[in-house]
């Protein structure tokens, strides 16, 4: 796990109601990856065991994904500070208290708890309103070789969707007889 990068979220930017709607959305996803890391544990499932959420139809993102699929042990790495800031939205999302005049800590936790998600699930999760890269998954992937003398490529892909994020880290110390090293071949990228 690197740096995790905390992108703010703003009431002035999405407008009370849908900042709200944010609040509620990232309080949900905090709640169920911790409940499902709980009933992980209780049923003895191996860390590597898929966790996956639906995502609510209500989403205020700009984009939705069906389903999101938490990585278990970014879950098993950050579940405190998950918790910690679910707790501090917990009354603004089950809406016993106000926005109020000054939503300075609420909106740094917001945008903390994103962060988290962002983590913890690998793709980026956008607002509908926010200036940032659109919600999709993010794809990484690190290959290490000591010769290579054919193709060596990071992605082959048909199509690589607008919004998606795809970062390729190739390492090695021999080419030969005309091996190549490719990072990424997509036949059509950002939508068609």
């Amino acid at each position: 796990m690197g740096v995790i990068t905390v992108d703010p979220i703003t009431l002035a930017a999405l407008g009370a109601v849908a900042f709200s709607e944010t609040v509620k959305f990232l309080y949900g996803q905090a709640s169920e990856l911790l409940q499902a890391r709980r009933d992980r544990k209780q049923a003895a499932l191996q860390a590597d065991t898929p966790i996956e959420l639906a995502v609510p139809a209500s989403a205020p993102l700009d984009a939705r994904p069906a389903t999101l699929v938490a990585d278990a042990s970014s879950l098993d790495a950050l579940h405190p500070q998950l918790a910690e800031l679910g707790m501090e939205l917990a009354p603004y999302a089950l809406e016993s208290a106000e926005i109020g005049s000054d939503p300075g800590r609420l909106e740094r936790a917001a945008s903390e708890l994103r962060a988290l998600l962002e983590e913890i699930y690998g793709r980026r999760l956008t607002f509908a309103g926010e200036d940032r890269t659109p919600t999709g998954t993010r794809l990484d992937v690190r290959q290490e070789f000591e010769s290579v003398s054919g193709v060596l490529r990071g992605v082959d892909a048909d199509e690589i969707g607008q919004g998606a994020e795809v970062n390729v880290e190739q390492r090695g110390k021999d080419l030969h007889g005309g091996g190549t090293v490719e990072g990424v071949r997509a036949k059509t990228i950002g939508g068609r």
